[in-house]
């Protein structure tokens, strides 16, 4: 097992790797206290796979949503 730290919206994260077949690479991390596992065809793409993952989930967390309506709102001068 292969341990990767990346960046994901300036957090280091720590993102363990595995081979669990020869074709099938799986990474798994916690992401904002949630557990993240995605597989891929190596562990390179898997870890990447992770990435993104995890951006998709601090995207679309609720706070930043709500300060995303909120900077609308005041754009609009509301």
């Amino acid at each position: 097992m292969a341990e990767h730290t990346v960046e994901v919206w300036d957090k280091p994260c720590t993102v363990s790797a595995h081979q669990e077949s020869k074709s099938v690479w799986v990474a798994v991390g916690d992401y904002m206290g949630e557990s993240i596992k995605v597989d891929d065809r190596s562990e390179r793409t898997a870890v990447m796979r992770w990435c993104n993952a995890a951006r998709y989930k601090g995207n679309c967390d609720a706070g930043a949503i709500r300060r995303l309506v909120e900077l609308g709102l005041k754009a609009k001068g509301i």
